[in-house]
């Protein structure tokens, strides 16, 4: 199960009970252009000499809170706190770490990528000339990069599992190009600092991103603006943490093109290889509804226009839709000579 979502609409991710991101979708919410399927994005810790993953840290404790996850853990003398955020509106995760302790601390960020919902045909490099590392297929890009210098870096082969076992002495091997199904890792070696994932359709995109972030000022201002802009969204609700915390979840689940996937959670993926990140259109009327008797017209307006050009000739929906607006899986036979037994939406109460 996911612990933690954070999303801007057009750029999601999801974390697990270890602060691992497990899901990652761009440009579109939902089971097409996710980018970490089945994958687990690890952090680690390095301390003269020691080193951990934060699985093995057992004092821990992470929470979302508006648009922002936390963590907190104690280990090895260390206080150690992160808060990440999706920046409204660029598909940009920045993370704030902040360690205090006695010693030499190196972070290291494990990276899963899957892109385009296979691992086949990827490619990961650390480019010099930016001090960061890109993953890419294709038009989908990622670059990970950081306010401070990356320390150390490296790619691998994620099939022949080299880049894990890399990371476990706290020292990469700074391996600068892999292809195929790929991995990578970049250490910090700095008490503070900020760490992001971009997102774009082009290198040049993703790189005018990083540069940009790269002023820690900037920085700082983005990530403070996104969290304040999820904060004024739900402020009617005052006091009530829940309510506010329930409006910022539904509202990150409403696409940039209007769709509303059932559950961007994949864990479900074991029990009959699908998800439930689909556009139901009953599903998603009623997580509609809700926002538009709280009053959020302004992103549910988008979710009717969608649904109003799915509707085909003959006056009815299917059961379900991809995020992009095209048919989704079903179990629903065509067998039947009338039309009425096609997988039309009409179960329960929406007959």
């Amino acid at each position: 199960m996911r612990t933690v979502f954070l999303s801007n609409g057009s750029f999601a991710v999801l974390y697990d009970e270890n602060y691992y991101i497990r899901d990652i979708y761009y440009p579109l919410l939902g089971q097409h252009h996710h980018h970490s399927f089945g994958g687990k994005f690890k952090i680690g810790i390095w301390h003269d000499g020691r080193f951990t993953w934060l699985e093995s840290i057992g004092n821990k404790e992470i929470k979302l809170s508006g648009s922002k996850a936390e963590l907190h853990a104690q280990w090895d003398g260390l206080d150690i706190r992160m808060e990440d955020t999706v920046l409204i509106p660029q598909p940009i995760l920045v993370r704030h770490v902040s360690i205090k302790g006695p010693g030499f601390v190196r972070v290291i960020f494990y990276h899963d990528f899957k892109l385009n919902d296979y691992e086949a045909g990827d490619t990961a490099f650390y480019d010099p000339s930016l001090d960061a590392v890109f993953h890419y297929k294709g038009t989908t890009w990622f670059g990970i990069a950081s306010t401070n210098p990356i320390y150390e870096y490296t790619t691998g082969r994620r099939d022949l599992n080299v880049v894990l076992p890399d990371c476990e002495d706290g020292v990469l091997s700074k391996n600068p190009i892999a292809q195929g199904s790929v991995a990578s890792a970049v250490s910090i070696a700095s008490p503070e600092f900020y760490y992001f994932i971009v997102a774009g359709d082009s290198y040049e995109r993703v790189m005018r991103l990083i540069i940009e972030l790269r002023d820690k000022n900037n920085v700082e201002t983005y990530f403070r603006r996104s969290v304040n802009y999820w904060s004024n969204v739900a402020s009617e609700y005052g006091d009530d943490e829940l309510a506010a915390q329930s409006i910022v979840v539904l509202l990150g689940h409403v696409g940039v093109n209007g769709s509303i996937p059932a559950s961007l959670d994949t864990s479900i993926i074991k029990f009959n290889l699908d998800t439930y990140g689909y556009l139901w259109p009953r599903d998603a009327a009623f997580a509609a509804m809700a926002l538009d008797m709280a009053g959020y017209y302004t992103f549910t307006k988008r979710f009717y226009s969608l649904v109003f050009k799915l509707f085909g000739g003959e006056g009815f929906l299917f059961q379900k839709y991809n995020p992009s607006g095209t048919w989704g899986s079903t179990w629903h036979p065509w067998t039947a000579r009338s039309r009425k037994s096609l997988n039309i939406q009409e179960d329960e109460t929406a007959r």
